[in-house]
């Protein structure tokens, strides 16, 4: 008779992956040799600190960075990692909780996405983010980056050692570059233009239509723009410049200002999925011209948000 306790070990894995709740794979790795087995590698395959998970640490709860370092056999597991929010030490962002992820994130060698969207503190990670061979996806709050520390994200991404091909970054997404961060993107972007999918800035008064049109040109792969709250975009000189990238079937605007409509170009061939953001009061029969616009011209649009 098959019962859990007999099942073959790979099914496991595709079990527990259908469970929508953390805390049931953690009571199921207590449960036997075999469940912790395959249990584990699911709990720390992508390791999400948001601020439910700060509450707990603020409690004393250990944290799963802090795992890793004291259990080197875990290393291999995480795949994703994702901060939105951080723990407190008296009132004062907790410098023991950045201190231990610098010293973790070189170690994860299959690590392929890094999300951290909280204040300080990231220039101490980018070394061990550019020693990562597997890194494919970064997303972060780059508001306080100087010069120096900008150029520290030219490393992450550049190819293997062990292989003649560049791996490169798949998604980009920039939240509040500083400065210096906007000088170097167009060479990040060219190092790993072929790889390039995705790319994403937001809330940048610096962007403009002509400082996004390099990028198109090294990002010819990209799927995916996202450009939002940049007031000093203009959306239709930036509509002209998308023939750069054939592929691109999502596309992410705030809109601004009024600017004169002087025809929606014929090369947007590829595009699905298109949201305007408009950062201004807007007249009904404003967006509904402008949904006509678009439904008239891009009429293979399946997704069209205002």
């Amino acid at each position: 008779m098959v019962s859990a306790d007999n099942l073959p070990f790979d099914v496991l894995p595709l079990v527990f992956r259908n469970l929508s709740c953390a805390t049931d794979l953690l009571s199921i790795a207590l449960a036997s040799k075999a469940f912790n087995g395959a249990a584990i590698p699911l709990i720390y395959n992508s390791i999400i600190v948001n601020v439910a998970v700060v509450k707990k640490l603020a409690k004393k709860a250990q944290s799963p960075f802090q795992t890793l370092i004291n259990r080197p056999a875990l290393h291999r597991f995480p795949q994703s990692i994702s901060i939105s929010a951080v723990p407190l030490d008296r009132g004062h962002i907790s410098e023991q909780f950045y201190i231990t992820l610098a010293i973790i994130v070189p170690k994860l060698v299959n690590l392929s996405s890094f999300t951290f969207n909280a204040q300080a503190f990231l220039p101490a990670l980018l070394p061990g983010l550019a020693n990562l061979l597997r890194i494919t996806e970064i997303s972060v709050l780059a508001d306080t980056l100087d010069c120096e520390q900008a150029k520290l994200l030219l490393q992450i991404g550049q190819k293997s050692p062990y292989s003649q091909q560049a791996r490169g970054l798949r998604r980009i997404s920039i939240h509040s570059p500083s400065p210096s961060v906007l000088d170097t993107l167009p060479e990040w972007i060219e190092r790993n233009g072929p790889s390039i999918e995705s790319l994403s800035v937001k809330d940048s008064a610096l962007v403009t239509s002509s400082f996004v049109r390099p990028l198109l040109d090294h990002a010819r792969n990209l799927t995916h723009l996202s450009l939002t709250r940049c007031p000093n975009l203009d959306h239709w000189s930036l509509m002209k410049q998308l023939e750069a990238v054939p592929r691109l079937s999502k596309l992410q605007l705030g809109i601004f200002t009024y600017s004169p409509f002087s025809g929606l170009p014929h090369h947007l061939n590829s595009l699905k999925h298109l949201s305007l953001y408009f950062m201004i009061s807007k007249p009904v029969e404003s967006a509904h011209k402008i949904k006509m616009i678009f439904s008239g011209n891009v009429d293979h649009t399946s997704s069209f948000t205002l």
